[in-house]
């Protein structure tokens, strides 16, 4: 009902639209629920003219109904809206706009109304409860597990039990499991060779361009893929395998998603799906022939799944989870790449300073100090059962989602938190309460570890290989799912003697 009333109010006065239509940002990220409101906007004015043309006597009625719907509009958008049940504070938006234009807005709401607020977002059909502290999170999360539900995302369908995050309780303890025992610290370590041969890979492509600067994220985008490929799937990445995998993951994009299923996009899919389980099931292959000849495979998820339980690699959820978890630990790595650039970009004193330690461990600080501004995952689950969070409501059919960035603020934990200083870590240990950038408030993050090590090492090659400055640069942009730097944010590069 609530929905209907909002529909019905931008039906009457479709202001909201002309704000959001106003913005590249968004159109960028939603190009077609902006084609969508600009030609709802464009029979607006149509029927306005026409009015005006045809039936003057009409426009004092059309009028009439576009000032009630504005005035209905400011009331429903209120903070206060919804006091009367406890619902939590904060403007619901007709049309969210400020939440992707401003990287800095669910900040400051919390700042102004309160550790719990609400918003709306473009992607969800219902208000989100936005909840501040990693401790507050964390017990929300404990407490009222029985009433929140992971949210999917759009490739679930391509797999039968869903992807890892989003599984069901019994099969995500399974599967969590299964793939933690393959991909160890000792995996990661015998594998760096090839997270420095991606790195060194991308900055001398990068350095290679003209003098214009070049645009960082195809580079890094192919890095990180360069690198998963033989560690997760088994199959070296110049093989005719991995050179093919490498090209399906350039050809699918950043984003792997279809409107519905049973259809074209999602039949399309599911072949690349399929293609890449067949090329995982070759490096399973060649790692049992290892084994049976008596020799150590190559070293990857793969063939440690193969040693212990060959069988396993016949279950879908398996297959289908390493060759898109691969998808999206890539694009996540890359933006984190991206992040770095800009962070270092607009601090080179950091970059100049790692050039001179010795330990790399200022290299490791650089790449926590940015996942702490920038790169945090936020944890986001559906309401079942109304939830209680200090004194307010979350109502069923709502979203929460817990800011693990924002949180990341606090200035009880980090003194200054706006700003850029690697030094913060220094002899700490901090909890998870404290800080968590890979959302694991309930479980470690099986990838933390291969993060941390391609990105300290992409830190260690650019400041001890190259001498590089910000050539272009512009706000950051929200890409449907993260703030990442600007498009128009380019770097040159060049190899020092």
């Amino acid at each position: 009902m609530d929905r209907l009333l909002r529909l019905g109010v931008l039906a009457a006065a479709p202001w909201p639209l002309a704000y959001a239509c106003s913005k590249p940002q968004l159109a960028r990220a939603y190009p077609r629920v902006t084609a969508i409101r600009a030609a709802y906007l464009l029979a607006y004015v149509a029927a306005a003219a026409a009015c005006a043309v045809f039936a003057p006597v009409v426009l004092v009625p059309f009028a009439v109904v576009a000032l009630a719907g504005t005035l209905a509009g400011l009331w429903l958008m209120r903070p206060g809206a919804g006091g009367s049940q406890r619902v939590p504070p904060g403007s619901l938006s007709l049309v969210p706009v400020r939440q992707f234009v401003d990287e800095d807005f669910l900040a400051r709401q919390a700042d102004r109304v309160g550790p719990v607020t609400k918003t709306t977002w473009p992607t969800l059909d219902q208000p989100v409860a936005c909840v501040y502290g990693l401790r507050r999170a964390a017990d929300l999360l404990r407490d009222d597990a029985a009433s929140l539900r992971g949210v999917g995302i759009a490739f679930d369908p391509l797999i039968p039990a869903g992807f890892l995050r989003n599984m069901e309780p019994d099969d995500h303890g399974h599967y969590k499991r299964l793939f933690e025992r393959a991909l160890t610290d000792d995996l990661v370590e015998a594998r760096r060779p090839d997270l420095e041969a991606a790195a060194a890979e991308a900055l001398a492509t990068m350095a290679a361009t003209d003098g214009n600067g070049a645009d960082p994220r195809p580079h890094l985008l192919r890095a990180t893929v360069t690198a998963f490929v033989p560690l997760l799937l088994g199959i070296e990445h110049a093989s005719p395998e991995g050179r093919r995998a490498i090209e399906i993951y350039d050809a699918v994009g950043e984003f792997l998603e279809f409107r519905s299923e049973d259809s074209e996009e999602e039949r399309r899919y599911r072949a690349i799906v399929t293609e890449l389980e067949a090329i995982l099931r070759h490096g399973a292959a060649q790692a049992l022939d290892a084994l049976a000849a008596g020799r150590e495979p190559m070293p990857s998820v793969v063939s440690a799944i193969a040693r212990a339980d060959p069988d396993v690699l016949d279950d879908p959820n398996v297959t289908g989870n390493l060759v898109l978890v691969l998808r999206t630990a890539s694009v996540d790595v890359a933006s984190l790449l991206h992040w770095i650039l800009k962070m270092l970009g607009d601090h080179p004193e950091w970059y100049l300073r790692v050039r001179e330690d010795a330990s790399g461990d200022l290299a490791r600080r650089v790449v926590l100090e940015t996942l702490r501004l920038h790169q945090s995952e936020f944890i986001q689950r559906r309401v079942l059962k109304p939830v209680e969070i200090e004194g307010h409501t979350v109502p069923a059919g709502w979203f929460v989602r817990l800011c693990v960035r924002e949180s990341h603020r606090d200035p009880e934990v980090f003194a200054d938190p706006a700003s850029f200083d690697p030094d913060r870590f220094v002899g700490r240990r901090l909890s998870r309460y404290e800080y968590s950038p890979f959302g694991r408030l309930e479980h470690r993050c099986i990838g933390e570890t291969l993060t941390l090590a391609l990105a300290g090492t992409f830190v260690s090659e650019l400041a001890r290989g190259y001498d590089w400055t910000v050539v272009r640069d512009g706000p950051p942009e929200f890409n449907r799912y993260h703030w990442r730097p600007s498009r128009r944010f380019r770097v040159r590069l060049e190899p020092r003697v």
